[in-house]
């Protein structure tokens, strides 16, 4: 009889070794298995603020580009409203007089001059001096 109570007693102590080594096993595996979430956690939060902080990058560069784009468009209509001011400017001192002839500044004034010196009889005469 003894035996047999021996024999239940460690029968009963190694169930309770089995029962412990299978809780801690279980234990260690709900810890693998909250650090492996947790680190994925972690990896899920990195990974949205890198791409956040592409995607804000990125929408700065297309602002500076656009900016950069309408600046250089704003200097181009300044230089073409300049040129055609330029343009429309040689285009009044040359444009044909009504009977056809072409006429610039100097043209103008010779033509003053010898009309002048006709109605004073000094068609030879030059007034004005080179």
């Amino acid at each position: 009889m003894r035996k047999f109570e021996e024999e239940q007693l460690r029968l009963a102590e190694e169930h309770r070794r089995v029962e412990e080594e299978k809780l801690r096993l279980a234990i260690e595996e709900n810890k693998r298995r909250e650090d492996e979430a947790r680190l994925a956690r972690q990896e899920e939060a990195r990974l949205r603020l890198e791409r956040e902080e592409q995607e804000r990058k990125a929408r700065e560069e297309a602002e500076r580009q656009r900016q950069e784009l309408e600046e250089r468009l704003r200097k181009d209509e300044e230089e073409r409203l300049a040129r055609k001011k330029r343009i429309e400017a040689i285009m009044s001192r040359t444009r044909k007089t009504p009977n056809g002839k072409m006429q610039n500044d100097k043209q103008t004034i010779e033509t003053i001059e010898t009309h002048i010196a006709s109605h004073l009889g000094l068609e030879d005469a030059v007034l004005t001096s080179d």
